[in-house]
């Protein structure tokens, strides 16, 4: 079989070659393989049927990409073509290799902790910022994290037309999640996308389980929600565009927030 990585490469540092462009051996070497991958794993998902050896293949690469150019990249180089990794697999519906080659494996440089195991805002901020929300850094973080609920939420669906217990109970441990790490961005403006995005996310699993006649699991959750989104319209002015039907389904019809005329 013949492999997906090129296996030409010196173990040396891109630093070593120069400048961080396509031009050095390291960067063009781990952008090719990378696109190899990426051509692989879409060809995986468009099968009209789950071909586990492939799928054990491509997820085998990915894994020797990371292992092999971790310590060849610059941090925020290899962080961010990791997520972009995670975000195309979660594009072409690969919840599972997205997640734990991607998202988590990101995340595993903070902690290990399960996300529905943070207790609270400071168990949140200490567990994954630790030099808190200002840095470069924090984007990929918070992307990361939000990377996590959207594979969690989207394999419980996959499970099947009915969740279980368990599978109810990780949706709503999600959902705590999310509120959690909306209260720990709420006093920053300048992190109010956060808060739409964990709207939504709050909207679609909520819609979710409602659908499923989980509505009775959902309904002391949406009392919690409901005060946060009111605090959220009130305090994050730069954050016009709450969407109207996740008023709608927790409190009934309101009307849709304008900007003031000037």
């Amino acid at each position: 079989v013949k492999p997906l990585l090129s296996t030409e490469m010196e173990p040396l540092p891109a630093s070593f070659y120069g400048n961080m462009c396509k031009r050095n051996p390291v960067i063009s070497a781990f952008d090719g393989d990378i696109k190899k991958c990426m051509s692989f794993m879409k060809r995986i998902s468009t099968l009209p049927t789950y071909d586990h050896n492939s799928y054990a293949r491509g997820a085998k690469t990915l894994f020797e990409i990371w292992n092999k150019y971790k310590p060849r990249l610059p941090t925020n180089y290899y962080e961010e073509h990791m997520l972009q990794m995670a975000d195309f697999l979660f594009g072409i519906k690969l919840y599972r290799l997205g997640l734990w080659q991607g998202y988590c494996r990101y995340l595993q440089q903070f902690s290990t902790v399960p996300l529905e195991d943070i207790r609270d805002v400071d168990h949140f901020k200490t567990s994954f910022f630790p030099k808190g929300f200002d840095t470069d850094q924090a984007k990929l973080t918070f992307r990361a994290l939000q990377g996590c609920c959207l594979c969690a939420f989207q394999l419980e669906r996959e499970r099947g037309s009915q969740p279980t217990q368990k599978g109810v109970q990780r949706l709503l441990s999600i959902l705590g999640f999310v509120r959690i790490m909306m209260q720990a961005v709420l006093p920053h403006e300048h992190l109010c996308w956060l808060l739409y995005n964990g709207s939504l996310y709050i909207y679609n699993i909520c819609r979710y389980l409602m659908s499923m006649s989980r509505a009775a699991q959902v309904h002391n959750l949406t009392i919690t929600f409901t005060s946060m989104v009111h605090v959220i319209v009130g305090k994050c002015v730069c954050c016009p565009f709450l969407p109207s039907r996740l008023w709608s389904s927790f409190c009934g019809p309101v009307s849709v927030w304008r900007p003031p005329s000037p």
